[in-house]
């Protein structure tokens, strides 16, 4: 089978939003890497905190409308300085393939957790949690920094017997670890029916599919008080800006008593949009993590003032 490549480069700043374009046309397969040394034919020399944006069409039926959306997305984003360039190539399975596997190394992330490709062998040591995961459709490899804060804030935040709910689970890369690190459930949540999928076969892979239930949907923005939430030790968003916005009241609602939100997903430009979506709904901020322009946070509720005695 045959399928176009896209490739797009894009400056550190607005690889969110490059990367959002290529989610919402290209289903079937997307990822993001560091830009090479060396420039790609007919691209200038990448520089520093330049990433690359690949993603992928089948050449079927239904190619040619989605295509030309596709296309006219990237021109805009390239006239509004989102990306620099962008290109498109003739690739084979079997070339899309091998291309998978070359850009998904063996990763260590935090003190235990091991993010392992399904065609690589590895011996785990004592105490480490590994992660089997293909490269696939669904957002989350760990390649991203966004996975890799949420993963290493995870670690340090789980309990063991928590639940968890992992909110934009794409692969299932963190409802995975949270199960790997003994939470004692985890509900999973995706708008993306493609990546509900991706998630339920990558928790049957890795043996914690009993412990995750994956479902397709999100939470309500703005819930009415007396709306019943089911309430979490732990909760985890690695979503867009806007939706981190629009659903911190939601987020801070599903938060049990004593319990913790990591978020991330939000470049330097959003942070006091985020953060202070955050706080108006309750929560304080007690940890911050950063790479490059990309931020994550863990997140509690605030504590109640004391109630006056008559």
């Amino acid at each position: 089978m045959q399928w176009w490549e896209f490739t797009a480069q894009a400056e550190e700043p607005w690889t969110e939003a490059v990367s959002g374009a290529f989610h919402d046309f290209c289903r079937e397969g997307v990822w993001i890497e560091p830009a090479p040394p060396q420039a790609l034919i007919g691209f200038p020399t990448p520089g520093v905190g330049v990433s690359m944006v690949r993603g992928y069409f089948p050449v079927d039926d239904s190619l040619s409308s989605r295509l030309w959306e596709f296309q006219e997305s990237l021109d805009f984003l390239q006239s509004q300085g989102f990306l620099r360039c962008w290109e498109k190539r003739a690739v084979e399975s079997q070339d899309w393939e091998h291309t998978w596997r070359r850009h998904f190394p063996l990763q260590h992330i935090g003190q235990r957790l091991v993010i392992k490709p399904s065609w690589r062998s590895y011996a785990p040591k004592d105490q480490e949690v590994v992660v089997e995961l293909d490269p696939g459709i669904a957002f989350g490899t760990g390649l991203h920094p966004t996975t890799r804060m949420c993963l290493a804030l995870l670690e340090q935040r789980l309990r063991p017997g928590d639940r968890v709910l992992d909110l934009g689970t794409g692969s299932g890369i963190l409802a995975i670890a949270a199960a790997g690190l003994g939470a004692a459930h985890i509900d999973a949540r995706d708008v993306d029916p493609v990546a509900v999928k991706a998630a339920r076969e990558n928790a049957a892979k890795n043996g914690v599919e009993g412990l995750i239930q994956v479902s397709e949907g999100t939470l309500a923005p703005h819930p009415p008080l007396d709306t019943a939430f089911p309430t979490y030790e732990l909760v985890l968003a690695n979503i867009y800006t806007n939706v981190l916005t629009a659903l911190a009241e939601s987020l801070a609602r599903a938060l049990a008593p004593e319990g913790s939100l990591i978020i991330s997903g939000y470049i330097d430009a959003h942070q006091a949009q985020v953060e202070g979506a955050l706080e108006a709904a309750g929560l304080t901020l007690t940890e911050r993590a950063r790479q490059g322009e990309w931020h994550a946070a863990v997140a509690r509720l605030a504590p109640r003032p004391p109630t006056l005695q008559q």
